[in-house]
């Protein structure tokens, strides 16, 4: 009797040890680290701004580092604005996805403007906008177990214009007649905005004044290389040529029905020879 009862003792820790290998390895996808998920970095998509719709498109990278394949795996991201009001929802595709492997999966998500709303529209375009969501994964595990993990996404799109740098460095002024200028090499990106027309526009001054404006019309490309030209008077030309000076730019980007206003200074050196 003693040693039936010890069989049946032996069975039933083997059985429960068995069952808990399989509960571990059941819950093997949802230990940190054995799932690596790399979400894009707000350089890494690519947008296009229409009239009535945003369009983004990326990556995002996925690693097994696990011990077995996950198969059937798919994810759906969800992002949300106020109130946590949806924004998107976006399903990938289906995939196998072997044990220490990496893989890119495409994602691309169409927002219409007025879903996202002006203010934040702005944000990204000319600043940095941060969007709360979620990321959810499902796949077949181990003995074709259904695993589910959720979890929280924040997602970070801008700038997609990087503002203009001005190389005042290299600036000329000039008098034609009685028309004085400051002319002003400036740079900007604008490589992941794609097909959109930016106009630049705004005053300069000094300590005491406004001395000039400059409104650059339409430019158009990537990688901008061009010249502002800043109206001036001819008491500040004067003043220009012959002293250095702290001056202040009010900048404004406009693209499409979009403005960003900001502000920067700059050290002004007179050329030699005034």
């Amino acid at each position: 009797m003693k040693r039936a009862v010890r069989m049946m003792s032996a069975v039933t820790t083997v059985w429960t040890v068995v069952i808990i290998v399989i509960i571990v390895l059941m819950m093997l996808p949802v230990i940190p680290g054995v799932v690596t998920v790399k979400m894009p970095a707000s350089e890494d998509w690519t947008t296009t701004v229409t009239n009535d719709t945003v369009s983004m498109s990326s990556n995002i990278s996925l690693r097994n580092g696990g011990l077995f394949p996950f198969r059937d795996l798919y994810f759906v991201i969800s992002l949300y604005g106020d109130n946590a009001t949806p924004l998107f929802e976006f399903s990938s595709d289906h995939i196998d996805l072997q044990p220490n492997t990496w893989v890119e999966i495409p994602i691309s998500v169409t927002i219409n403007r007025s879903a996202i709303g002006e203010s934040r529209l702005r944000t990204m375009v000319f600043d940095r906008l941060v969007l709360d969501g979620l990321i959810y994964f499902n796949t077949r595990y181990l003995l074709d177990f259904r695993a589910q993990l959720g979890l929280s996404a924040n997602l970070s799109l801008g700038p997609l214009i990087n503002a203009p740098d001005l190389h005042l460095d290299r600036s000329t002024a000039s008098l034609v007649g009685d028309s004085a200028s400051l002319n002003i090499p400036f740079s900007l990106n604008s490589s992941r905005l794609e097909g959109r027309n930016i106009t630049i526009s705004g005053t300069i001054s000094n300590s005491t004044q406004e001395i000039g404006s400059f409104d650059n019309g339409q430019v158009t490309g990537q990688n901008v290389e061009e010249n502002l030209t800043v109206n001036l008077t001819r008491e500040a030309y004067d003043h220009l040529i012959a002293s250095p000076e702290r001056l202040s730019f009010n900048v404004t980007l406009t693209v499409d029905d979009l403005v960003w206003n900001f502000q920067t200074e700059r050290d002004w050196q007179p050329p030699p020879g005034g």
